[in-house]
């Protein structure tokens, strides 16, 4: 991976590891690369908060692959460069006692280069579309039977079908 990615996920791992309430458990889906670096850059600490698993394939596949993994009852995804606040699982934990399902709005880069600038406004764009959110944090139980939330029919990255299935899964 290059040295500003490895650096974004790192920083979105720490963020996640320094939170005010605790994960009980933090995923990190990764090709071998992105796994190595996480290994150099992390503190001894760190990594044994973190569970490393191995994954080569599409975006899809690597979040039905955490989604599996994860013994909790509650599933928070979160891309490689979403740095949470630090009250962020204390926010979600007081939430979803009342929601089954909730969307974590993000804040993309905000600083001076022309990415950076589309990104911020494909981010705006998104904000007033609910259908295009995705939400972030729910309930493990609504995917049973062996379903799970990803399907690579809708795309390489499955936002739009993953929000129609839980829409269909929610009471």
């Amino acid at each position: 991976t290059a040295k500003g990615h490895s650096q974004t996920l790192v920083n979105a791992l720490r963020g996640f590891l320094h939170q005010t309430q605790a994960p009980k458990e933090i995923i990190l889906i990764g090709d071998t690369q992105t796994l190595h670096d996480a290994k150099k850059v992390l503190s001894h600490n760190e990594l044994k908060q973190v569970i490393l698993v191995p994954f080569n394939g599409l975006k899809n596949d690597a979040r039905n692959t955490g989604f599996t993994n994860a013994n909790g009852t509650h599933v928070l995804f979160s891309d490689h460069d979403m740095v949470p606040q630090h009250t962020l699982i204390e926010e979600c934990e007081k939430l979803i006692k009342k929601y089954d399902a909730l969307i974590i709005p993000e804040q993309g880069p905000n600083q001076g280069t022309y990415l950076q600038r589309v990104y911020a406004l494909e981010k705006k764009l998104v904000m007033t579309d609910p259908a295009s959110l995705t939400p972030r944090l729910f309930r493990k139980n609504l995917f049973a039977n062996g379903q799970l939330p990803f399907n690579n029919r809708f795309g390489i990255l499955d936002e739009w079908g993953f929000y129609a299935m839980l829409k269909k899964a929610l009471p």
